[in-house]
């Protein structure tokens, strides 16, 4: 029958053949092979149907070939078994494809297809691949209760309406390397998937994986999202790839077993959030989010134990703290906004290589939200930490200027300041106790306690004179070269002060 023009319908239902061949066929009307089988090959390699074409109720077939064909109504399979290839390479499809219940076929062929209308894949088994790379579909693609065997490919396929996956079983590699979806993607129920690719994915609305399972590499690189992405992950055995994605409104990731987040050089504009509601995610052990020149316009969690055990914060970036479900769901110090600076430290130090990057970027959204106090205790914890890290790394001359700052302004941080005034009560009180030990030799201007008070602190701060007639040579013996001493140590106090009313020492 090839080339065949057939007027009105045509029908194999309940026949069985060796072989049929429709090239290039014609068909005004219906092609039903209901309950058909064909033992050998079905070919129907550019075949144009009018209507719809049927193949259901127990059909078998060995190769079915749809190459290129043009079926202007849908295309409906529905408890079919196909014990070769399902071919329909470059098909043309105007009304819709459905291949449903109790359908197991040994591998599908989909790639350049257009479907024109919906494609449903309800409760069907590929016992080996299924390929639509590059298939465009202009409705909705919904895929329930579906298992392939091996690899799943949809490389730069376009679907314009929504791609919804639920139930479905990927042992294999499920391959959407940049798909583009117009209406959201979504992937939920008890799903798994061993290998994920959705890398260079252009996703219209909301990418949502919900409850999934995966058992190996996941990667969503360079990702294009224009609403939310929601990762509220069953189970995950290794890394979640989220490098350079593109996130305009907010991410949430929450689940079991987390292991390794990079979201490296990702941009979200909206809310980083850990957990869900007021479900902590449970990460394993060493696990870590890497956040290398990740920007994001808040950062919220689910709790004070909603992060890894590591971090990477080098380059950092965000604008807030907290977020509306902070507002709506949390209070206290549930809020990331409001915890002690105790946590924000302990957060900080989950990063093992130190940069005083991540302690200026938290300080500035503190500040800005008017926590001061709070702002100043993150960086005078910063200086503290590179103190520690010079040591380690035997910068020694380092260690010993960042140890002057500390023990004297506090690196110039908040009320640190005043430490300067502890030192001053001290060295004065101790330059007293030196004049005490004059004795006999004690000038007539030292003679009280006042004076000796006077004396002291005239000699540790240089710009400050109290007296003219005191000078440090009115003192003899051993106790002149302490008072030199003690001038020294007065200017070495007064340039800490200045700089760090400078800003050098917050450098």
């Amino acid at each position: 029958m090839t080339f065949a023009n057939i007027e009105g319908p045509l029908s194999f239902a309940n026949t069985e053949s060796k072989s049929i061949d429709l090239r290039s066929a014609k068909i005004s009307g219906i092609l039903d092979m209901t309950g058909t089988k064909v033992n050998e090959l079905l070919n129907m390699d550019k075949i144009i149907v009018q209507s719809s074409c049927f193949m259901r109720e127990h059909a078998e077939f060995h190769d079915v070939v749809l190459r290129s064909a043009h079926i202007l109504g849908q295309l409906s399979i529905r408890d079919v078994i196909v014990k070769g290839e399902l071919n329909l390479n470059g098909a043309n499809i105007e009304s819709g494809l459905m291949i449903r219940e109790n359908t197991e076929l040994k591998g599908v062929d989909l790639r350049s297809a257009t479907i024109k209308n919906q494609v449903t894949m309800f409760g069907i088994k590929i016992h080996e691949n299924l390929f639509m790379n590059s298939t465009i579909v202009k409705g909705h693609l919904l895929i329930n209760e579906f298992d392939v065997s091996q690899n799943f490919e949809l490389r730069t396929a376009v679907i314009q309406g929504q791609l919804s996956m639920t139930d479905v079983d990927v042992k294999g590699l499920l391959n959407m390397n940049g798909i583009t979806v117009n209406n959201g993607l979504l992937i939920r129920g008890k799903s798994f998937l061993k290998t994920f690719d959705l890398s260079n994915a252009t996703l219209t609305g909301q990418l949502e994986i919900i409850g999934a399972t995966f058992l190996d590499f996941v990667t969503m690189e360079s990702i294009t999202v224009s609403q939310n992405l929601f990762l509220i992950l069953d189970k995950f055995q290794n890394e979640i790839d989220l490098m350079n994605i593109s996130v305009e409104g907010n991410l949430l990731i929450s689940g079991k077993s987390l292991q390794q987040i990079n979201l490296s050089g990702a941009s979200i504009k909206g809310e980083l959030n850990l957990g869900y509601g007021l479900e902590l995610p449970i990460w394993k052990e060493e696990s870590r989010i890497i956040l290398r020149n990740t920007k994001v316009g808040a950062i919220n969690d689910a709790g004070e134990k909603a992060w890894p055990v590591h971090l990477d914060l080098q380059g950092f970036s965000y604008h807030r703290l907290g977020g509306i479900t902070d507002q709506e769901n949390f209070s206290g110090n549930f809020s990331i906004a409001n915890r002690p600076a105790l946590w924000f430290t302990s957060w900080l130090e989950k990063d093992e290589a130190y940069s005083p990057q991540p302690y200026h970027q938290l300080a500035k959204v503190l500040n800005d939200m008017g926590q001061s106090d709070k702002a100043n205790t993150i960086l005078y914890a910063g200086k503290n930490r590179e103190l520690r890290e010079s040591w380690k790394a035997k910068k020694i001359g380092k260690w010993i200027w960042l140890s002057l700052l500390r023990w004297t302004i506090g690196y110039g941080y908040g009320y640190r300041y005043f430490f300067s005034l502890w030192w001053v009560v001290a060295i004065t009180t101790f330059g007293v106790y030196v004049l005490s030990t004059l004795g006999d030799a004690t000038p007539s201007l030292l003679t009280t306690i006042g004076s000796k008070i006077a004396f002291s602190l005239d000699m540790l701060l240089p710009i400050i004179e109290l007296n003219d007639e005191f000078k440090i040579k009115i003192v003899t013996g051993w106790q002149l070269y302490y008072f030199y001493f003690h001038e020294l140590m007065g200017f070495l106090l007064g340039s800490f002060v200045v700089a760090g009313l400078s800003g050098i020492t917050k450098k």
